[in-house]
C-alpha cells in the first residue's frame, strides 16, 4: 500500500452530549435521520402539482433509491404522472433537476413507488435506522416532515393505534397535508412511510388518524423489485467527541477539530491542522452504529478522501459507550491520479494525553498494516524537521499547538501556503515515490526551489515527476526543479 495523504486525517470530535446518539428518544433519533429524507416536487404531464417526502433506502455506485407515496408522482388518470420529479436535498438545501427518473415498478394497492436519483460525490446516509420489530399498539413514534420541511415536531403524543402486515394506524400526530412520504420514527429508528392522514370522530371528538405503510412491507418491496436494500436493523451508535491521533510511523500526529451540526446529531464538519496551526483538509463525518464515516477535501494534494471505517473499541463510561479505537480503509485519488487505498487509526486522547489502556491493548493485538510499510527517508525527514523548526521560529510560541489541549487552541493559517505544508507535501511526495517504485528519487527544498534528484528506468515515471513538480508549484508559488535522469 501506498503511505500518502494519512497525516490529513487524526481527528478531534467536539460534540456536545445533547446532539450525539447519546439520546434515544424518537425525537432525537429523527433529527439525526433528516439527511435520509428528500422533498419531492411532482409535477404531473396534466400541470397539476404534488408535494411530498421520500427517504433513502440503499445506493449503487453513483445511483440512489429513494421510497415515496405512489400517489405523489403517479394518479389514476392518462397524464397524471412526473416520470423525472424534482428531489431537494436537506444537507444541501439544493434541488437536483437532472438524473431522477421514477422507476416503472410501483404498487398501487399499497401505495408505494420507488424514484432512482443519480448523485456523484459521496454522500454520508445512515443505514442503521430500521426499526423492523416493535410496532406494537401504544409504541410512541414521531416523524419528519411538519410544516411540510424536514421539521420534527417539538412536542408530539403520538402513537400506534393498530397494527397489520400491510398497514399502522398513528393518532396524535398533526400530519400536514404534503407530508406523504414522510418517514415514522420510532424509539428504534424508522417504522414504516406516511400514505394518508383523516379526522375520526368519535365522542364528539375528533382525532387525526394516519395511515403508515410498515418498514417490513417496504423492504419486501424494494427487494422484490430487485433495487438495493441497504437498510439496517437500529443500532446505537458510541460517543466520538474528545480528542483524537492518527498513528503514523515516524511522523508527528497531526491535530483536527470536529463541530457537530447542531440542526443534526451524529453528522460533523470537521478540519485538520499541522501542529503549527496549518489547516490541511476540510469535510464532513457522520456516525452510524459502529460506522464512521468521513468525506473530506485535503488542502495539501488536490484528493478528495472518503471512507467507512468501524470503532474497534469502546470503554465505558457514565453508562455510554465511548470510542477509543476507530480504524479501517480510506479512498482517494493520488497525485499520479491512480486510485488508492489506505489504512487509517484513529486513537482517542484521554484527558491527560494519554491513550486508555484497552485502546493500547487493542492496539498490540491488531497491528496497523501501515507499521510494515517503509518509513519517510532520514535524509527526507532531516530536511522537513529543519524547515518545520525554521518557520516555528518566525511565529510567537502562541502559534504552535500544544496536545492534548487541541480544541483550545487551534488557529487557522490564511492566505499563501506556509513552509510547514510545503513540509508536509515533501514527506508524501517521497513516500509516495518510494511505494510507486521510484526509491532512486529524493525529493528536498533547495532554497525556493523543490528539488527532485535521482534517476528512473522509464520516460513514463519521468512524467510522472514532472507534473508531480507542477502541481506543487502551482499551489505552493515555489519553483520546481527536475534533476531526475533516466538510466
Amino acid at each position: 500500500m501506498k503511505l500518502v495523504t494519512f497525516i490529513l486525517l487524526t481527528i478531534s470530535l467536539l460534540s456536545t452530549s445533547a446532539l450525539t446518539a447519546e439520546s434515544s428518544n424518537e425525537a432525537s433519533i429523527a433529527m439525526a435521520l433528516r439527511h435520509n429524507v428528500v422533498a419531492i416536487t411532482a409535477k404531473w404531464e396534466t400541470g397539476h402539482t404534488e408535494n411530498g417526502f421520500g427517504w433513502v433506502v440503499g445506493t449503487k455506485d453513483d445511483k440512489v433509491y429513494i421510497v415515496t407515496a405512489n400517489h405523489i408522482v403517479r394518479g389514476s388518470l392518462p397524464g397524471e404522472v412526473d416520470r423525472a420529479p424534482k428531489i431537494t436535498l436537506y444537507s444541501q438545501k439544493r434541488a437536483v433537476n437532472k438524473g431522477i427518473i421514477l422507476l416503472e415498478q410501483s404498487d398501487k394497492r399499497l401505495d408505494l413507488a420507488i424514484i432512482e436519483m443519480t448523485l456523484t460525490g459521496y454522500p454520508l446516509w445512515k443505514f442503521f435506522v430500521a426499526d423492523e420489530q416493535s410496532a406494537v399498539i401504544n409504541s410512541e413514534v414521531t416523524y419528519i416532515g411538519e410544516g411540510n420541511k424536514w421539521t420534527v415536531p417539538s412536542k408530539t403524543e403520538g402513537s400506534v393505534t393498530y397494527v397489520s402486515a400491510t398497514h399502522l394506524l398513528v393518532k396524535g400526530l398533526d400530519v400536514d397535508v404534503g407530508t406523504s412520504g414522510a418517514p415514522l420514527i420510532g424509539l428504534k429508528g424508522i417504522m414504516g412511510m406516511f400514505i394518508s392522514n383523516k379526522s375520526v370522530i368519535k365522542d364528539k371528538v375528533i382525532t387525526n388518524v394516519a395511515q403508515v405503510l410498515p418498514i417490513n412491507t417496504i423492504k419486501k418491496k424494494v427487494q422484490q423489485w430487485q433495487y438495493p436494500w441497504m437498510l439496517n436493523a437500529f443500532e446505537a451508535s458510541p460517543a466520538i467527541s474528545g480528542n483524537w491521533h492518527y498513528l503514523y510511523p515516524g511522523e508527528e500526529p497531526v491535530l483536527g477539530s470536529i463541530s457537530p451540526k447542531i440542526d443534526t446529531p451524529e453528522h460533523f464538519v470537521f478540519s485538520a491542522h499541522l501542529p503549527t496551526g496549518d489547516k490541511v483538509a476540510t469535510g464532513q463525518a457522520l456516525v452510524d452504529g459502529v460506522s464512521f464515516k468521513i468525506d473530506y477535501e485535503s488542502i495539501l494534494v488536490p484528493s478528495r478522501i472518503t471512507g467507512e471505517l468501524l470503532v474497534q473499541a469502546t470503554k465505558k463510561q457514565k453508562n455510554k459507550d465511548i470510542a477509543i479505537v476507530i480504524d479501517g480503509y480510506i479512498n482517494f485519488t493520488d497525485e499520479f491520479n491512480e486510485a488508492t487505498t489506505e489504512f487509517m487509526r484513529l486513537v482517542r486522547l484521554e484527558p491527560d494525553g494519554t491513550y486508555h489502556p484497552d485502546a493500547v491493548i487493542y492496539m498490540k493485538n491488531n497491528k496497523n498494516p501501515q507499521e510494515a510499510e517503509e518509513e519517510v527517508s532520514a535524509e527526507v525527514a532531516k530536511i522537513a524537521n529543519q524547515l518545520s523548526e525554521a518557520h516555528l521560529k518566525k511565529n510567537s510560541p502562541s502559534s504552535r499547538i500544544e496536545r492534548p489541549n487541541v480544541a483550545n487552541n487551534m488557529t487557522e493559517i490564511n492566505g499563501a501556503i506556509t513552509s510547514a505544508v510545503i513540509t508536509t507535501m515533501i514527506k508524501q511526495i517521497q513516500v509516495l515515490l518510494t511505494m510507486s517504485g521510484m526509491p532512486n528519487v529524493k525529493v528536498s527544498m533547495a532554497k525556493n526551489c523543490i528539488l527532485a534528484k535521482g534517476s528512473v528506468k522509464e520516460q513514463s515515471e519521468m512524467k510522472k515527476i514532472d507534473d508531480f513538480l507542477s502541481m506543487l508549484s502551482a499551489r505552493t508559488g515555489t519553483a520546481a526543479c527536475n534533476e531526475v535522469s533516466i538510466e
